[in-house]
């Protein structure tokens, strides 16, 4: 039986270049907290040019951070989950950006390259000390797990997945479906709130879910830019 060759579509360059910039930082910078805040526009800029849209990155980390609110957390929690919530898909950064581009539909053996995405990412921030990163960590390694076990890479399920990540799994999808990409359009509000719906008990957890539901007029504000307070990130968007 012949094997099927896996597509040479990593690129470990790009975490090395990525590596040496962050050692610049960690060298040249004083203060632990402003050599936080530099890591993460560093990596949200890095997400940027590898083609993630900068309006969804900072839309997941608002939709989380208001989720997050509404399921009772504390403002310390949720400020270190909005600004984990930016950085956390960093490990899509070692994926050739043209498979992401593709306008067809993936193959199965670039499906299987792409899913090691999430280990990727959990490597690249577990290695950075500091807290909102080590959140990232557990973000990036969880974010495609769903409710049901069917999702990747560990089949966690329920209460299994950590709670900031499935706030995220849900904050993710409505932003991502807000912008265009390719081979898509923008999907219309109604329709994004239908589809996280009709997702629930089997991508998402329920109870996230009701939230979206609960304050869907809320979270149209928040996703098409109609700003409805200050929050964590405003250093961060200007």
């Amino acid at each position: 039986m012949k094997t099927r060759k896996r597509p040479d579509i990593v690129r470990p360059e790009n975490f090395r270049m990525l590596k040496m910039r962050i050692a610049q930082i960690e060298n040249f910078v004083e203060s632990k907290e402003e050599r936080e805040l530099r890591i993460l526009e560093l990596l949200v800029d890095t997400l940027v040019a590898h083609g993630k849209p900068k309006t969804a990155i900072y839309k997941t980390a608002e939709i989380a951070e208001f989720l997050a609110m509404h399921c009772g957390f504390d403002d310390a929690y949720r400020e270190e989950l909005s600004k984990a919530a930016l950085v956390y898909d960093i490990g899509n950064i070692l994926i050739d950006n043209e498979v992401y581009e593709k306008e067809d539909a993936l193959s199965f053996e670039e499906f299987s390259v792409i899913k090691n995405h999430t280990t990727l990412g959990y490597n690249i921030l577990s290695a950075l000390d500091y807290p909102v990163f080590r959140t990232a960590a557990r973000l990036s390694l969880q974010h495609h797990e769903w409710y049901n076990g069917g999702g990747y890479p560990h089949q966690l399920h329920r209460d299994r997945i950590d709670i900031a990540s499935r706030i995220v799994s849900v904050a993710d999808n409505i932003a991502i479906l807000s912008v265009d990409r390719p081979g898509r359009h923008a999907w219309y509000f109604e329709h994004i709130v239908e589809y996280i719906r009709s997702r629930s008990e089997i991508e998402f957890d329920p109870k996230i879910v009701d939230k979206v539901l609960r304050y869907k007029e809320d979270i149209e504000m928040l996703l098409y830019g109609r700003v409805l307070r200050r929050g964590y990130l405003d250093g961060l968007c200007a």
